[in-house]
C-alpha cells in the first residue's frame, strides 16, 4: 500500500515477460516445451492492469486482506480471480500459513499477485495460432 504503480515490482516486471508454454504429458518428464512467447502489454492492457493493481492496493488498504476463518478455512475479502481480467492474489507458500501484518495492523495471509490463467492462455494462443 506504500508503493506507487510506477515504483511497484509489478510495473517493473510486466513490461517484458518470457513465457515458455509446455505441452504436459504423463509422465511429466515427457512434456514438451513449445515456442517461447515474449509478452509486451499494449498501452491499453498496461492501463487495465494498473487499474486492477490499484483495486488490490485499495482493498488491502481498506483491510480486506485481513485473515478470517470461515468453515475452518482461512479466507480474505479481496477480489477473486473470477472478478478480474488480468490479476489475482494467491497465498505465498504451499499451505498459506505464512502471515504478515497489513498497514492497519490486521493479521493477513501473505499474498502475491499472479497473472490470471485465462489471460496467460489468451496471450499464448494468440501467438501460437
Amino acid at each position: 500500500v506504500e508503493e506507487t504503480w510506477e515504483s511497484s515490482s509489478l510495473f517493473e516486471e510486466i513490461g517484458d515477460i518470457l513465457m515458455i508454454p509446455m505441452l504436459k504429458k504423463k509422465p511429466l518428464t515427457s512434456s514438451v516445451c513449445l515456442q517461447p512467447v515474449l509478452y509486451k502489454p499494449s498501452k491499453i492492457e498496461l492501463e487495465e492492469i494498473k487499474v486492477e493493481w490499484e483495486l488490490f492496493t485499495n482493498e488491502i488498504r481498506d483491510g480486506k486482506a485481513k485473515r478470517l476463518v470461515r468453515g475452518g478455512k482461512n479466507v480474505h475479502l479481496l477480489s477473486k480471480k473470477q472478478e478480474t481480467k488480468y490479476l489475482h492474489m494467491r497465498p505465498c507458500g504451499k499451505d498459506g500459513t505464512v502471515t504478515e501484518l497489513d498497514s492497519n495492523g490486521n493479521r493477513c495471509t501473505k499474498m502475491a499477485l499472479w497473472l490470471n490463467d485465462s489471460f496467460v492462455q489468451s496471450i499464448i494462443k494468440g501467438v501460437l495460432n
